[in-house]
C-alpha cells in the first residue's frame, strides 16, 4: 500500500467548490427516512432531521418514500408474525383479531362520537340505533359545538374584570 492510498473507512467526494458536501445515502438513513415518511412526516421535516435539503432527499431516497407505508406496514407485519411463532400471545392475538378471517377472533369496534375536542369523549351506542337516530344525534352534537363555540367567542369579547381580591 502507498502512501497516497488510505484504506480507513469509506471514500469522501471531492468538494464541489461551494455548498454542502455531497450527501451520501446509507442504510441507517435510508431507514430514517422510510419510518419518518411512513408515519406522516414532511419531506422538509425529513431532510433537515438526516441533514440534506428536500430535493436532495427527493433525489437520493425516492424508492423510500414511493413506498413508505408498505414497506413499513410489512416489516410490521413480519415482526408480529415472527413475535407469535415465538410465543408471544399478545402479538398471536393481536394479528389474530386484525387479519384472520374468523369472526370470532374480532372484537367488535366501538364507536362514539366525539364532542369538544378538549372534554371526555361522549360515547353514543350505535348498535341500538337507526340511522335516521344516528344523524339527529350527530346535529345534536354540532348545535352543541356551535352554541359553545359562540359562547366563547362572546366571553373572549367582555373586558376582564377583578374579582376584588387584587389580582
Amino acid at each position: 500500500m502507498s502512501d497516497t492510498e488510505d484504506d480507513d473507512g469509506p471514500e469522501i467526494p471531492e468538494p464541489r467548490g461551494r455548498g454542502r458536501p455531497e450527501h451520501v445515502p446509507d442504510n441507517r438513513t435510508r431507514a430514517t427516512v422510510q419510518v419518518m415518511y411512513a408515519n406522516g412526516m414532511s419531506r422538509r421535516t425529513i431532510a433537515k432531521a438526516i441533514g440534506c435539503d428536500p430535493r436532495t432527499l427527493t433525489k437520493h431516497y425516492r424508492a423510500q418514500l414511493e413506498d413508505a407505508h408498505d414497506q413499513v406496514e410489512a416489516a410490521m407485519g413480519v415482526a408480529i408474525v415472527a413475535s407469535a411463532r415465538q410465543g408471544a400471545w399478545g402479538a398471536a392475538r393481536y394479528w389474530l383479531q386484525t387479519h384472520s378471517k374468523d369472526d370470532r377472533w374480532r372484537t367488535p369496534e366501538p364507536h362514539s362520537i366525539a364532542g369538544d375536542p378538549n372534554g371526555p369523549p361522549i360515547r353514543v351506542e350505535l348498535d341500538s340505533m337507526t340511522e335516521a337516530e344516528i344523524v339527529a344525534e350527530l346535529e345534536t352534537l354540532r348545535e352543541r359545538r356551535r352554541m359553545a363555540d359562540g359562547a366563547r367567542a362572546l366571553a373572549e369579547t367582555l373586558p376582564k374584570r377583578s374579582n376584588g381580591m387584587g389580582h
